[in-house]
């Protein structure tokens, strides 16, 4: 099984690291596209890294024998598409293609899903709510943001789901996929340390491209995810405390 994941300009953005290992360890395979947007917030070495394989951002790179857009939604048994911002909703809606991603979203013939993340007011605003209604119409799934503290500050409706929440709904829909790794509240936090360890300007996450990782322990009770890994350069041993999201 194959789950193209279509990763879009937002803040959680790094959180599609923690799904995309997820999925790896259900034995699905992983095929990433970031968009142009998304490379400001993720790197494409972080999602390579994890999914053991080449990252997709323009259609149009060089000594491919292949129509790229072609080929991935051909492979695709499952298209996730987050964090989905307003720009890639309304250009759905409107059978745009002026990208990868949504080049590769008008060849699919398989089942898609949209996890928005957005600020409240932009998730209200009738547009983008007319245009999540067409694509509910056209059979599209969408996995509803959440109500909490957003990149900005304001509280609201815009979170993205929950990465347990989105493993799940996937798991799900390509039926009959072992949702448990290690224990049932087991999920991998994977990009947990790229988060520490970026450099955060403002509400933007700038990721530490020369940082290396070797072993991720990750222990869940249910509530609180602990992480020690050990960084080869310079073999210092971090430990971060948080409460899953």
């Amino acid at each position: 099984m194959n789950v193209l994941l279509g990763v879009c300009g937002g803040i959680a953005a790094y959180k599609m690291l923690d799904v995309a290992s997820a999925l790896k360890k259900r034995g699905i395979e992983v095929d990433v596209i970031l968009t142009q947007s998304a490379c400001e917030f993720v790197t494409r070495l972080s999602f390579e890294t994890v999914i053991g394989g080449e990252v997709f951002v323009d259609g149009f790179e060089c000594g491919r024998g292949e129509v790229l857009h072609i080929e991935l939604a051909k492979r695709a048994d499952l298209v996730l598409i987050a964090p989905a911002t307003g720009n890639i909703i309304g250009k759905l809606a409107s059978g745009i293609a002026d990208d990868l991603l949504l080049s590769t979203l008008l060849a699919v013939q398989c089942p898609v899903v949209i996890a928005p993340a957005m600020n409240s007011r932009m998730y209200d605003n009738v547009i983008v709510q007319q245009n999540i209604q067409r694509l509910k119409s056209l059979g599209f799934g969408f996995v509803e943001p959440k109500v909490g503290l957003l990149a900005c500050g304001d509280v609201g409706v815009g979170r993205l789901a929950p990465v347990d929440e989105l493993v799940r709904y996937v798991c799900n829909l390509l039926g009959g996929v072992e949702l448990q790794v290690d224990t049932p509240n087991d999920i991998a936090v994977m990009s947990e340390l790229d988060a520490q360890m970026s450099e955060c300007v403002g509400n933007n996450m700038g990721y530490q491209k020369d940082m290396l990782w070797d072993d991720n322990k990750v222990a869940l009770d249910g509530s609180d995810a602990k992480l020690i890994t050990d960084i080869s350069a310079g073999n210092a041993l971090g430990s971060v405390s948080r409460s899953v999201p």
